[in-house]
């Protein structure tokens, strides 16, 4: 679609309009700003957080470790960063994390990654564009941003890119409103990427930007914090709500700050962290889309049927997460008699944790929608043309896997 007509469907399309983009070959939605790619939305939301990692740390050690976010306990070996540092700028997509800058001591232009569901080392990315420490990380569903950061004295005002499934060097994005390191934290959305605060020579700043993160360009101011800060540890955001520490310089006192992602305002104070820690960094992923797709018509499914209904093909990891939740206790394996298949099923916490997300996803998305005119007909307008969208690429997918390109002889 080129620039002229996409303005125009901005200027005149009313929010939750649906389309077809005849260039990228996606379903798009409008959210009264922005058309949505619908498949990156989904994707995004299913990230909801069932591990965590915590890599490196002062003083430059290499390792990295991991815990279950929704269990207490304590964190396990996970493997190593190819160089011990601190400072790091961290994102992540559904499978991988990347780990990208820091301080060893020296600050360096290094970027490992790591995959969320395989122990062991972290593996080489790529390079930033210059060596810096203190960066800050946001993502969505293809795209990783790596923002500010310092080197020496130097504060830097840059905005990196890479694409999280794609190794190989950082790609310039735009600007920060301010030079700054130590940014609190990022919140993102499947459209917007938010940077909290940080530390902007001589001081400690308030300011928060935001970007379109699939849009290159310059970050806009989005608000303040509550109070200046800098030096916080990365909290995950959803897609509605982002969760940001702000750590006063030279302090190791924290507080926690609320911001809705999709409205431009200043922070709120949300409540106070357990401990208080300056120079981590975080990143996760979920298994929480594979409780929903087991909890559907109350139904045992297979790990084959869970992976087709949510068009997957990596079965590992599908399964990995089924292990996951039968140790959280949220589903368990039935058999049928006679039959040597495993099916899984959820468990009495299962339902009640799939019920209470029923019942969030109520307030914060169904009820949004209540002002969209004509909405239940759009909706199920776009549920048939993404059925029927479905079959073609299944077709297409079969007639595609006839065709070789070994010649026998």
């Amino acid at each position: 679609m080129s620039q002229t007509n996409e303005q125009a469907s901005r200027d005149t399309a009313p929010a939750g309009s649906i389309r077809f983009n005849t260039d990228s070959a996606k379903i798009e939605i409008y959210n009264g700003e922005a058309w949505w790619d619908v498949e990156a939305t989904s994707s995004f939301e299913q990230t909801g957080g069932t591990r965590g990692i915590r890599a490196g740390g002062y003083s430059a050690t290499d390792r990295i470790e991991f815990f279950n976010i929704d269990t207490v306990g304590n964190a396990t070996d996970f493997g190593n960063l190819t160089d011990a540092r601190w400072g790091m700028g961290s994102a992540s997509d559904r499978t991988r994390a990347i780990f990208a800058g820091g301080d060893s001591p020296g600050d360096v232009d290094t970027i490992d990654f790591i995959t969320f569901a395989q122990q062991g080392n972290a593996v080489d990315f790529g390079n930033l564009s210059a060596n810096r420490r203190y960066t800050v990380g946001g993502s969505n569903s293809t795209r990783s941003l790596l923002c500010g950061g310092a080197a020496g004295s130097t504060q830097y005002n840059i905005i990196e890119y890479v694409t999280t499934q794609t190794t190989g060097n950082a790609v310039d994005y735009g600007d920060l409103t301010v030079a700054r390191q130590s940014s609190s934290a990022s919140a993102c959305s499947p459209t917007r990427t938010v940077i909290s605060g940080g530390y902007t020579a001589p001081a400690a700043g308030s300011t928060i930007d935001y970007v379109t993160t699939s849009t290159l360009g310059n970050a806009a101011n989005f608000g303040d914090k509550t109070a200046a800060g800098s030096y916080g540890s990365g909290i995950t955001s959803n897609a509605v709500r982002g969760l940001a520490t702000a750590t006063p310089y030279g302090t190791n006192s924290s507080v926690i700050e609320s911001i809705t992602i999709a409205s431009l305002g200043n922070a709120t104070t949300f409540g106070t962290p357990l401990q208080n820690k300056r120079s981590q960094t975080t990143s996760s992923n979920g298994h929480g889309t594979l409780l929903n797709v087991i909890r559907m018509q109350d139904r045992p499914k297979t790990a084959a049927s869970i992976a087709r209904q949510l068009n997957r093909d990596d079965i590992p990891n599908v399964q990995y997460g089924l292990r996951k939740l039968v140790r959280e206790g949220l589903c368990k394996k039935v058999t049928n008699t006679g039959s040597k298949h495993v099916a899984f099923t959820v468990t009495d916490q299962g339902k009640k944790l799939t019920d209470n997300y029923a019942k969030v996803r109520r307030q914060i998305l169904i009820e949004q929608t209540g002002n969209i005119d004509r909405i239940d007909e759009k909706l199920l307008e776009a549920t048939r043309l993404l059925s029927m969208l479905t079959g073609l690429y299944d077709e297409v997918g079969r007639i595609a896997s006839s065709y070789s390109r070994v010649d026998y002889k």
